[in-house]
């Protein structure tokens, strides 16, 4: 009797897997190197707040940028 086959693994995300990727490309970009640079350009704190939420909407916009594509082009 034969072995069977190895079947090939399942090619899906989990949203884990989904948040990892988007926080590692956040992260990854030197959100740790330009903080200090954009926040030197404000000037108030509510003004870095400010900067601060715009920029995590363009993440979010980002993020699903990606989705959109993760289900365009599944393979």
């Amino acid at each position: 009797m034969s072995a069977p086959a190895p079947s090939a693994p399942a090619s899906h995300l989990s949203l884990g897997d989904a948040v990892s990727v988007i926080i590692g490309i956040v992260v990854g970009a030197g959100i740790y190197e330009t903080a200090p640079f954009i926040l030197s350009c404000v000037a108030s704190p509510a003004e870095a707040m400010l900067v601060w939420a715009l920029g995590g909407a363009l993440s979010v916009v980002g993020a699903l940028c990606y989705a959109e594509l993760a289900t365009t082009y599944p393979d």
